[in-house]
């Protein structure tokens, strides 16, 4: 079995955490829960995203830091007060509580494709809010309203909302009392330089609901959204829309 970390936070920026850690050598994964009062969030990072252990950690074999993983999964967790439980009941015990637990909030990501930007995941990673259309931007408002990150006080969704470093807006609605934060894949960070688009990968990559924009241009044909090249195995539902039609792929 697969070590499982747990660490704990009786108080800290965000209230009470507590944060589980497991790694997954069959598809060389890290897979993370944070737990706040505000929910949980459920999200993945590859063993290649995480920096090499420092020359002591390897020199008496103890590995990579489950605080280093956490770092890169969440940047905007706080750590200065997460202690490690070696309870070996925790576990079990917060499994239960959050089959107990009623999801109330969920986060979905949203994909453009047209114009210059191909239907690749590349193309869609990759894809700036200066190259989508007028189109994209009236179907964002149909899906919920522009809010800004920093001070927001609904449910993030695991976007920033102190320093922006996720952005400065996302799309946000809510629906029959549940919260649905989108994460606008052009709203996100992302550097010419990171030909990977971690930053954009880390939380599309996490979302079991993937929603394309496929943009058709009046007298062009219909662009082809190359499913097959979307690399995260979290992705369950993935919707295309296009024109008046919406098309639902399911995993």
């Amino acid at each position: 079995m697969a070590a499982h970390h747990t660490y704990l936070a009786p108080t800290s920026p965000l209230g009470p955490l507590a944060v589980s850690i497991i790694p997954d050598p069959h598809d060389h994964t890290y897979k993370l829960v944070i737990r706040s009062t505000s929910g949980s969030t459920r999200t993945t990072v590859p063993f290649s995203s995480i920096p090499p252990p420092r020359f002591l950690r390897r020199l008496f074999g103890y590995g990579i830091d489950p605080l280093t993983v956490l770092a890169v999964a969440s940047p905007q967790t706080p750590q200065r007060t997460l202690k490690h439980c070696t309870d070996p009941y925790l576990p079990k015990e917060l499994l239960a509580v959050e089959e107990r637990q009623i999801i109330r909030s969920y986060k979905f990501g949203v994909a453009y494709v047209g114009g210059d930007i191909e239907g690749t995941e590349d193309g869609m990673l990759a894809c700036r809010m200066e190259q989508t259309s007028p189109a994209f931007h009236e179907f964002l408002g149909w899906l919920g309203d522009t809010i800004e990150l920093k001070g927001w006080k609904g449910y993030r969704g695991g976007l920033d909302i102190k320093d922006n470093s996720t952005g400065m807006n996302s799309v946000y609605t809510e629906f029959h009392g549940y919260e649905i934060m989108y994460h606008v894949a052009p709203l996100l960070p992302n550097s010419p330089r990171d030909e990977q688009h971690v930053e954009r990968k880390r939380h599309l990559g996490n979302d079991i609901v993937l929603i394309v924009f496929n943009d058709r241009i009046e007298g062009e044909e219909e662009r082809i959204v190359q499913l097959e090249t979307v690399t995260s195995r979290q992705n369950r539902i993935l919707l295309r829309k296009c024109g008046g039609k919406a098309y639902m792929y399911c995993d």
